[in-house]
């Protein structure tokens, strides 16, 4: 073939277009889209959790007042699993209803890492030495190092007025009192066994009717 050099082609001169697509019946032009039909991985609708209402309650609340230590709290809450969710939000409804008839409630929930919940009357909130001796107490029943404490508070029933968290470490040996927390822990860890058996006994009972 003819190996001489060609011309050289300068494509800066060139203007590199292309038609629109014409269809055969002439309905009109069909032009290529930028978006692909077929969604991609940063298409999808991005996952999210539900919550019950009274945890949604507090979880608002939580980014509403923001106290000291809420962000961890926030993070805790939200790690529990669907089934955890819908039994810790149908436990904190039932005790939120009887705050008419007393002026805090107080409960564990959790597994590895429990949390202790305190739900309390406007202004009749646990001192801080309370606060601390029933989470020392509670890091026992559990075999925790630490407890992590949310304390809430309403103004009335299901309206939440203000939150306190905290983190409590375990009570040491080399404390002199060691022994009354023992004691202590002993029976409230014989009282959640009593109301466990208590619960499972009336569960039968529906059952068979």
């Amino acid at each position: 073939g003819d190996l001489r050099l060609q011309r050289r082609f300068n494509l800066s001169s060139c203007l590199l277009r292309h038609r629109s697509l014409r269809l055969s019946n002439r309905a009109g032009n069909f032009q290529f889209s930028c978006w692909s039909q077929k969604p991609g991985p940063f298409q999808k609708p991005i996952p999210s959790q539900s919550f019950a209402e009274p945890l949604e309650r507090i979880l608002k609340a939580l980014d509403r007042f923001r106290p000291a230590g809420w962000l961890a709290m926030d993070s805790r809450l939200r790690d529990y699993d669907g089934s955890g969710r819908d039994k810790l939000g149908q436990l904190i409804s039932d005790l939120e209803l009887t705050l008419n008839q007393h002026f805090q409630r107080r409960f564990l929930f959790g597994g590895d890492a429990p949390i202790q919940f305190w739900l309390c009357r406007q202004g009749a909130h646990p001192s801080r030495q309370e606060m601390e001796h029933q989470a020392e107490v509670a890091c026992l029943v559990v075999g925790a190092p630490k407890m992590s404490v949310l304390i809430v508070s309403y103004e009335t029933v299901r309206q939440i007025s203000g939150l306190a968290c905290a983190s409590i470490p375990a009570p040491t040996i080399l404390r002199t009192d060691f022994g009354a927390f023992q004691a202590e822990a002993q029976r409230q860890r014989e009282r959640m066994i009593e109301l466990r058996r208590t619960k499972s006994s009336k569960k039968r009972t529906r059952r068979r009717k």
